[in-house]
């Protein structure tokens, strides 16, 4: 087969997204360590050159999709439970929403498992920090606001707590005969969880 142009500037966007999308097929299926950039070249037919045009190596090209991955899952978040005028219930739905994420196989192995091993801790929560942390202390405030949460509680380490509980819960589903059952339990879990520190003077 001949070999396809590499990237340009007509064609950058259109490549760069390409290598993208096989990356991800390529990390999901495989993991990140038996992950090739051989393969991915050799599904697309360009030059092996062009994919370093776009990512330095196999670890650029995973943090690039774990970047997308993060922020597309957080944008849909976001645009849904800005419609939710109640808060405590806003913050319920953000954690529904983030665990029905967890059921895509994709996603679920990429976010919540590979990116343990790929990516270093502290740049890892750089990234989710820029999305997921800033929607959810954006919700414990409004929690707090409306008296749900009290303000006694500090707002960065419960959105560190949330995060993590929820993304425990996401990598939990990957050995669950029954993935969507199991998640409608730990979401259960997490409601219980959070009336613990619930103000109890405020009705649900």
């Amino acid at each position: 087969m001949a070999k396809r142009r590499g990237a340009n500037k007509e064609n950058y966007e259109e490549t760069q997204s390409v290598f993208l999308a096989l990356g991800r097929l390529e990390f999901a299926t495989h993991g990140y360590a038996k992950a090739s950039t051989n393969r991915i070249v050799e599904q697309c037919g360009m030059a092996r050159g062009s994919l370093y045009y776009h990512f330095k190596d196999k670890e650029d090209l995973f943090r690039a999709i774990f970047t997308r991955l993060t922020s597309e899952s957080n944008t849909e978040i976001t645009a849904r439970v800005d419609q939710i005028e109640e808060p405590w219930e806003a913050l319920l739905h953000a954690a529904d929403l983030f665990l029905t994420h967890a059921l895509d196989p994709v996603f679920r192995r990429i976010v919540l498992i590979e990116a343990l091993v790929a990516i270093p801790y502290l740049e890892r929560m750089s990234i989710t920090g820029e999305n997921y942390s800033v929607t959810l202390g954006t919700l414990i405030q409004r929690c707090v606001t409306a008296g749900h949460l009290s303000s006694a509680i500090p707002l960065r380490p419960l959105s560190l707590m949330i995060y993590s509980v929820l993304a425990e819960y996401g990598r939990a589903l990957e050995y669950e005969a029954n993935p969507e059952t199991a998640k409608d339990g730990l979401l259960k879990m997490f409601g219980w969880m959070m009336e613990k520190m619930r103000n109890p003077s405020v009705p649900a």
